[in-house]
Formats: structure tokens, C-alpha cells, sequence
């Protein structure tokens, strides 16, 4: 049994099924608009990077195939 292609495997199967529950990876920037003194502004902004879910599937079928070749013993 190889430990690289079982860990490698997990990896993907999570990333394909995270990519397929949720759709995407969302997450917020913050930068600073105005600094003077006392005065903070930040600005918040959300972006959304979509995971297709071809790919989704592709990572988990990937990720099936690593695990199985790492589990075959000679």
C-alpha cells in the first residue's frame, strides 16, 4: 500500500465534493478607503469563484482512481 496516492486521492474526493455542495469558493476583501486620524472607511467586497460542476465530478472520479491504485499491493 503507497501513502502518496491515498492521501493524494482524499485530497481530491474533498475537493470535488466541497465543489459540488457548495458550487463555488466565496470570500470577502477588506481595504482601507480612508485612514486620517481618527477616521477609519474600509470597503468590503465579496467575490465568488465558481467551481463547475464538471469538475466537481472529474476531482472525485480522480481522487476514486488514486485510492484505488494505491491500495493494489504487488
Amino acid at each position: 500500500m503507497r501513502i502518496i496516492p491515498l492521501v493524494l486521492g482524499t485530497l481530491l474526493l474533498a475537493v470535488g465534493i466541497f465543489g459540488l455542495l457548495t458550487g463555488g469558493i466565496s470570500f470577502t476583501h477588506r481595504k482601507d478607503v480612508v485612514n486620517t486620524g481618527s477616521v477609519h472607511i474600509t470597503r468590503e467586497s465579496t467575490s465568488h469563484l465558481p467551481l463547475a460542476p464538471v469538475l466537481s465530478v472529474l476531482a472525485i472520479a480522480a481522487g476514486a482512481g488514486c485510492i484505488f491504485a494505491g491500495m493494489r499491493t504487488r
